[in-house]
C-alpha cells in the first residue's frame, strides 16, 4: 500500500487504499486468514498533507492479524519528493502493538544505524540508496578499481537469471555504480545504449 505509481493508484490499488482504513482491515484480514505464513503490509503516512490518517490505518492493521508493518514516512502526494517524516514513523513504532520497519531517506549505513537507534523501529528498510551501492548494508565500500569487477559479476548474474533482458535491467545499476568516476557522464550515456555483455565490459574497461 506504499506504491505511488499513477497507473496503480488509478485502479484503486497501492496507496489509494490508504484512503479507506475499513477496506485495509478487510483486505489484510482476508489475506492473513488465507495463508499460514506471516503477512506484512507496507504503508505510507497518508494520501496527502490534509489526510495523514496513519493512526487509523495502523489501528486497522493491528486488528487484521498481520505480523508487522513497514512505514514509508511520506504521503502518496509526496511520492519520493521532500523528506520522510521520521517523527511520525517513530510515533507509530512507539505506540503500535505491531513491530514496525521504518523506511525513507536512508542513504548510508550510518543513516540506518541512527534511525534504528532513534526511532524505536525493529528494523529499517533501505530502497533506492542500495542501487549501485550494495555495500550500504555492510558499510565497507570497495575501492573504485574493485567496483568494475563487482559490476561485471552483477551483470553476469543478471543475464544468467533474466537472459538478454538482464542487460537492460542492469542499466540503472550501472549508472549508479559509476557515480564518482572520471568521465562518468560520458560513460553513463554509453552504458545506457549498450545491448551486449561484451559492449558493457568494454565500456567498463575504459574507465
Amino acid at each position: 500500500m506504499g506504491c505511488c505509481a499513477p497507473k496503480v493508484c488509478a485502479g484503486g490499488g497501492g496507496a489509494t487504499l490508504l484512503k479507506d482504513p475499513a477496506i485495509i482491515e478487510s483486505l489484510a484480514s482476508a489475506v492473513a486468514r488465507a495463508v499460514t505464513i506471516p503477512v506484512s503490509v507496507k504503508i505510507r503516512i497518508g494520501w496527502d498533507d490534509q489526510h495523514k490518517n496513519y493512526t487509523d490505518i495502523v489501528h486497522a492493521l493491528e486488528n487484521s492479524g498481520v505480523a508487522f508493518i513497514s512505514v514509508h514516512g511520506r504521503t502518496r502526494a509526496q511520492k519520493f519528493s521532500g523528506l520522510a517524516d521520521w517523527d511520525i514513523i517513530a510515533q507509530i513504532a512507539q505506540n503500535s502493538s505491531l513491530p514496525v520497519i521504518g523506511n525513507g531517506d536512508i542513504r548510508s549505513h550510518e543513516d540506518a544505524l541512527y534511525r534504528l537507534g532513534s526511532s524505536g523501529c525493529r528494523a529499517v528498510m533501505i530502497g533506492r540508496a542500495s542501487v549501485g551501492n550494495p555495500w550500504i548494508f555492510g558499510n565497507e565500500a570497495p575501492a573504485l578499481g574493485d567496483i568494475i569487477g563487482i559490476m561485471k559479476t552483477h551483470l553476469e548474474l543478471m543475464v544468467d537469471f533474466y537472459g538478454d533482458y538482464g542487460i537492460i535491467l542492469m542499466r540503472k545499476h550501472c549508472v549508479k555504480y559509476i557515480h564518482g568516476f572520471d568521465n562518468a557522464a560520458k560513460v553513463r550515456t554509453e552504458l545506457l545504449k549498450a545491448s551486449a555483455v561484451a559492449d558493457v565490459f568494454a565500456i567498463l574497461d575504459s574507465l
